[in-house]
Parts: structure tokens; sequence; C-alpha cells
């Protein structure tokens, strides 16, 4: 029996139970296991072929997640890809995985789009070679194209065969995120309730988690930081865990959170597009992490964690394969160690070389980040003659007075000079009138 298949099986056993909640709709597990199964009827009666890859275009919701079940079911490689990417963009990502045909929920359909491949892309054809339906994410392209990359279901569908409490979990990260993926598949799992976003807001997403009763918000330290400058923190009390990750968590963001919500349980998580969202243990008010489970190896080189899974991508479309011969991947994570434990200093793309010595700009916002009246920065570098890059900080306040952003830049040189080395100082400071956060809610340092 293939991984997906027990998967609706156990989600079968949760019968009439809630599975999501929308805006303006409910779905029991019932009604989601049929639109699931009309999923399946509708790519069964058309040309499409096992390892074709469908787009499924939507967000979290009773549809979109039937969407993905269903093509799963059919054998197919789902391509989630999130309503509000630029057709521009979705027409370059539909090139790059080959999709043969567009899924349509509402009413449920498939419309084809292409003809078949006379030559499958090599991670399709070990997904037809193992007879498994795959799942397409794209990895976020701040330094080039997106690469396409395609995981193996039932590979990934073997990190929820465990049996765990039931929650309300909001769905919070995208559907077209491995973050996102994991949120749903873990929920269903273990016969919890998704909790849809009508948008990302603050003030909505607190709205929604405080009407609706949510237990566990997955999200990431940017929108955590943006929650506490719109001073929605406090009405997430029905909480009691949040789980943040892909990216560095500023120790004045975990501060923030923890004096609003002291009863909240906090973890660190991590994963990858290539890698899955691993197994993690940290504590509360710690930035320290310890990864790892029966399905994965760590080790650092270099400064660089280095991680081999069972749950690791099939490949990429459009790069080269980034594994060694002993299937070891090179997440460019850049950590500390201490013992079983790691803690995470940055990306190496983002590190900053002056004048030799490297800078990691999570240390340096952290820093800034403590100075009175500042609500958010973001350090980056910046080109210079004399040696090479320099650190630049840009500054969110919520005063824009000249004379008071003076006062500040006074006060970040003042804490700087007291806590860094002399090239880990910013040698210029910008200001911004807006939060610094991607379209994925990630710390956006582009200058």
């Amino acid at each position: 029996m293939s991984g997906i298949t027990e998967f609706l099986d156990r989600l079968r056993g949760y019968g009439d139970r809630e599975a999501i909640v929308e805006p303006f709709r409910s779905w029991t597990y019932t009604q989601l296991l049929s639109a699931c199964e009309e999923v399946r009827r509708a790519i069964d009666a058309s040309d499409l072929q096992s390892g074709d890859a469908l787009e499924v275009r939507a967000e979290h919701g009773g549809l979109g997640i039937a969407g993905l079940l269903g093509s799963w079911v059919s054998g197919m490689v789902a391509v989630p890809i999130n309503p509000s990417v630029p057709v521009a963009t979705v027409a370059r990502l539909r090139e790059i995985a080959h999709v043969r045909g567009e899924l349509d929920l509402d009413p449920i359909g498939v419309r084809i789009t292409d003809e078949p491949d006379s030559d499958s892309p090599m991670p399709y054809q070990r997904l037809i070679d193992a007879d498994a339906p795959g799942l397409v994410l794209f990895t976020s392209g701040s330094s080039g194209e997106p690469k396409g990359v395609v995981h193996d279901v039932d590979r990934l569908l073997t990190r929820f065969e465990d049996r765990r409490p039931a929650a309300k979990v909001a769905a919070f990260l995208l559907f077209d995120h491995i973050g996102g993926v994991n949120t749903v598949l873990h929920t269903l799992a273990h016969g919890g309730c998704v909790v849809t976003m009508p948008d990302r807001s603050p003030r909505v997403v607190a709205e929604r988690i405080q009407a609706e009763g949510v237990q566990v918000l997955p999200t990431t330290p940017t929108y955590l930081n943006m929650l506490a400058i719109a001073r929605e923190l406090p009405r997430l009390a029905s909480l009691d865990l949040i789980t943040y990750g892909t990216e560095v968590m500023p120790a004045s963001t975990l501060a923030a959170v923890r004096e609003a919500l002291p009863h909240v349980r906090l973890l660190q998580t991590y994963g990858m597009s290539e890698l899955g969202i691993v197994r993690s243990r940290s504590v509360d008010e710690s930035t320290w992490v310890s990864i790892g489970g029966p399905e994965l190896e760590w080790r650092v080189v270099d400064g660089t964690l280095r991680i081999r899974t069972t749950t690791a991508m099939a490949g990429y479309l459009n790069a080269p394969d980034p594994f060694d011969v002993d299937g070891w991947f090179d997440t460019g994570d850049e950590v500390e160690v201490a013992g079983d434990r790691i803690r995470f200093l940055g990306r190496r793309d983002d590190t900053i070389n002056v004048g030799g010595q490297k800078v990691h700009p999570a240390t340096v916002e952290s820093v800034i980040a403590e100075v009175p009246g500042v609500l958010d920065v973001a350090v980056a570098s910046e080109p210079t003659p004399l040696t090479g890059h320099l650190v630049a900080a840009t500054v969110y306040t919520e005063q824009s007075d000249p004379g008071l952003r003076s006062q500040i830049r006074s006060r970040i040189r003042a804490a700087c000079l007291a806590s860094l080395e002399p090239w880990q100082v910013p040698a210029r400071i910008h200001f911004t009138d807006s939060p610094m956060a991607t379209d994925r809610f990630k710390r956006d340092r582009r200058n």
C-alpha cells in the first residue's frame, strides 16, 4: 500500500471531525475526502498519466488541500502555486516544472495545457520508477532564478506516521512553501483542524487566532516581530505553541513574545525546500536547538551545516544535483556547535566580508534591535572601494522626525561600539518608514 493511500485511510478514521475551518465554511474529514475523490475522478478522466505535472493554483482551504491529496492519489506530480504569484512568474514556474495540466477547483476539472514530455526530467523519472506521487516546490530565487525542487510524497509522509494529540493549527505559512505543506500534512495526520487565513496582515491573523481558539501558530521570527510592532501579540492568548524557523530568531523578538505570552511554548524548527521539515528540540529562552531523528544525520564542515536525510528531495528540475557522493547536502547555513546542539548564525550568502573579517547580519541586528526607538532592522553589505564591502543597517522607526532619528542613530552607534567588534559596526545607517519583510515573511536585506 502506498504512503498516500495509507495517509487517506488514516484520515477516514476521523470521520465527521472538523478538518478545515475557512472564514465562511468548515470541512469535516468526510467532506474533505469526498472532494479529494472528486479530484481523483476528474484527473483519471483526463489524458494525464502518472508522473505528469499538474498545477494546483490555490490557497489553504478545503478545495486546495483536496486538490493536492487527489492529485497524489492519481499519481500526479502536484505543483502548488499561490494565487498571489504574478502571472509572468507563474508562466516561468510552469515551464520549469514541465506542467501538463491545470486543476480547476470550482467546479473541479482538469485542463490539459501541453503535450507529454518525450523525455521526462530525471527527478520525475525517479518518481515513476518508484511508483510514487510527487510535489514540486520552488526556492525563493533571491539570488537568481527559482529552482524547482521535486519531492517523493511517499517519503515525505513517513514523517507523520507516529501519533500525536490533535490541535487547531493556523495555516499561516504559504500553500506553496515547504512549511505550509508540512503544516497541512502534520495537522491532518493527527486529526487536527487547519484554520485558514483570509490574509496575513497582523490584525487579521490575530483576530482569526482569537476567534477560532487556535492552539498552534507556525510562523517566522520576522512575522512575530511584525505582530509585536502592531501590538497584536496579547490577542494570541489561545495559543499553546508557536513554532518558528526559516531564519535566525533575534533575542529582542524572543523576549517580546515571552513577555506578552508567558504561557506559550516556543519551538525552533528547521527545514528547507530541499530537505523537508526536520525534527527539532529547543528551549524557550535559548536560540540553541537540537535537530535529528532516525531519518536524519548532520555534521558541520567549515562552519556550515551539512545534512543527510531520507526525506530529501528527488532532485532539482533546473539545477545540478547538490548532493555529494555520500548523499550529504550543504545547507549554506553557518552554525555554532555545543555538544548535540547547534545555533544558527545566518546564511553563508548573507555573510559580509569586511577586509577579510566575517560579519553575520543577525549578530549586528540583535544589538540594534535592542536600541530604544528601533522597531525593526535589516543589515546587509554595501560596496566600498576601501574594504570591498561595509556593513549597512536599514532601520524602521515609528517616528520619522529627523531630530528623533538623529538621536536613534547616535544610540545605535553607541550600542554597536559597546557590544561589537570594530569591523561589525555599521558604517552606514539608513531609515525606512515600513517593516522589512519579503512576501514569505522573512527579513528582507535587499537594498
